[in-house]
């Protein structure tokens, strides 16, 4: 195994995939029950972190409600966001980036918050799975978001592949890809138009912030991932 190897730890969702607006519009088909009104991009850019229970709050769920509206609302959200994630693109020039990383000898692995045969169903609806060494996520529905956590399952695959964390980069449009750069020793780029607001992502400090996957290569060869 190649120790020296560069790696680039991916989000998925918002990220590479630009579905942000398909994942607010089945949030809301979830929350019609429970919430007095649908949310906005705005409101869900506001929510401080990936938790559900925040998102459930911040939407006016009441406390008490919130442990049964997640029990019930999980498969009504997957059932309604999987068939529309079939038409949503990648971000503009994620592909091609995508393939000069892998050119280059780049290991890119997406971790995510998503469910892995979901994400790798889209990868090769895309024709882009070839570029990808490995898709940590959850296993199924039933388990997203109370099994591992994003940090725990980068950190056990740069052990098990002997990864160098500290010459690695992680790729997020939330706080959390942050957080975890910072946990982790990696670099963290944020980009924006996903689902947190640059202001948000600039308080959490990443060492890199950009606006499109074009000025994410830029900063990709300043740091001597591509030539």
């Amino acid at each position: 195994m190649n120790v020296n190897k560069k790696h680039i730890f991916w989000d998925w969702n918002c990220t590479l995939l630009d579905d942000a607006q398909i994942i607010l519009d089945c949030v809301n088909i979830s929350l019609a029950k429970w919430a007095p009104s649908p949310l906005t991009m705005e409101q869900f850019r506001q929510i401080p972190s990936t938790s559900l229970h925040d998102l459930y709050r911040m939407a006016g769920v009441a406390e008490k409600d919130i442990p049964q509206a997640l029990d019930e609302e999980r498969d009504l959200f997957h059932d309604n966001y999987e068939p529309r994630a079939d038409s949503v693109p990648l971000r503009k020039g994620a592909a091609n980036l995508l393939q000069n990383l892998k050119t280059s000898g780049v290991g890119n692995v997406i971790v995510s918050n998503h469910i892995a045969n979901q994400i790798v169903r889209l990868l090769k609806l895309r024709e882009i799975r070839q570029y990808f060494d490995e898709v940590l996520a959850y296993r199924d529905r039933s388990i997203q978001f109370r099994g591992t956590t994003k940090i725990e399952r980068l950190q056990t695959y740069a052990k098990n592949n002997a990864v160098d964390l500290s010459s690695a980069a992680i790729v997020g449009d939330t706080v959390e890809e942050i957080e975890i750069g910072h946990a982790a020793g990696l670099c963290s780029i944020a980009i924006t138009g996903g689902l947190t607001t640059e202001e948000n992502l600039r308080k959490a400090k990443p060492h890199h912030l950009v606006h499109s996957l074009d000025e994410l290569g830029a900063i990709l060869r300043e740091r001597r991932f591509v030539a």
